[in-house]
């Protein structure tokens, strides 16, 4: 579409706007819906044939805004910085829109997102706000700062990228301490099952490994009937006796320290247990 295209009256063309010196016709009722400060000024005019000047603006920014407007062209990256000036003066949340849905679509690499952020800040695209947070989160705090802009950024910005840092941090270690269980299980279970094949021939009948405290141990479904599980890690005397077998095998055979390590397995209990405890609690 051509400049002068909105240079003359067309399809009941009703108000003008001026720009250097140029002028649009253009549609009361169509500013008026897309802008709330085009409407007041549309309004404030002493006479129905006023032009609605517009000062220290560009008048190729405004025909190529007029043109979205009119649904005529859209959002790209040569005139995205134009259209959020613009469209922040005169209140036009649909081209906001527009330009914030671009941003979103637009690569991100490494540390560009921290120009994107300042961009978001300055005129309050909150979904591009997020999008770089999280963008710039999964960077390390040392890394971000090599960004000269880094620094330009606000304490609200800066605050909501440590504070995702922090989730991910603590969701990294959650799931961490969950597997480490879940291994430590087998450990204990495994050594358990060793430190009864050794005492098989230390007893003239068949060794049944009895804990004094299995009226407490956790419940364990079998043939139909609930009963106290043989040997429970969280008891603390099964645990207890797996160590003390850890410990008698490593004096006789220091190479069993590399499978099972007495010292080693109760510390990574005691770190473990933490998460196995508010997982039962919650």
């Amino acid at each position: 579409m051509a400049m002068c295209e909105f240079a003359k009256p067309w399809y009941r063309s009703d108000v003008i706007l001026r720009a250097e010196d140029r002028k649009f016709h253009v549609h009361k009722n169509t500013l008026g819906l897309w802008s709330p400060v085009f409407d007041s000024l549309i309004k404030a005019r002493k006479t129905a044939n006023e032009i609605i000047e517009l000062p220290k603006k560009k008048a190729k920014e405004i025909y190529e805004l007029l043109l979205v407007i009119y649904n005529l062209q859209t959002v790209n990256s040569q005139n995205i910085i134009s259209f959020l000036k613009l469209a922040k003066e005169f209140e036009i949340e649909k081209v906001l829109y527009l330009c914030s849905s671009f941003l979103l679509e637009i690569e991100k690499p490494d540390l560009k997102c921290i120009n994107f952020l300042l961009l978001a800040e300055r005129y309050g695209l909150e979904d591009v706000k997020q999008q770089c947070f999280e963008i710039a989160a999964s960077f390390s705090l040392s890394h971000l700062k090599t960004s000269e802009k880094f620094e330009e950024l606000s304490m609200e910005s800066k605050f909501h990228i440590t504070e995702i840092m922090l989730m991910q941090e603590q969701a990294f270690v959650e799931d961490l301490k969950k597997k480490s269980f879940k291994l430590l299980q087998t450990v204990y279970l495994t050594g358990h099952e060793k430190f009864v094949t050794d005492m098989q021939p230390t007893v003239r009948r068949p060794f049944v490994y009895s804990c004094r405290k299995r009226p407490a141990h956790s419940a364990l479904k079998e043939n139909g009937r609930v009963l106290p599980r043989v040997y429970d890690l969280e008891c603390s005397v099964c645990r207890a006796t797996t160590e003390n077998w850890a410990r008698r095998k490593e004096q006789h055979y220091p190479m069993n320290k590399e499978l099972y390590d007495a010292t080693l397995m109760k510390e990574m209990f005691t770190l473990c247990h933490g998460q196995k405890d508010n997982k039962m609690t919650s």
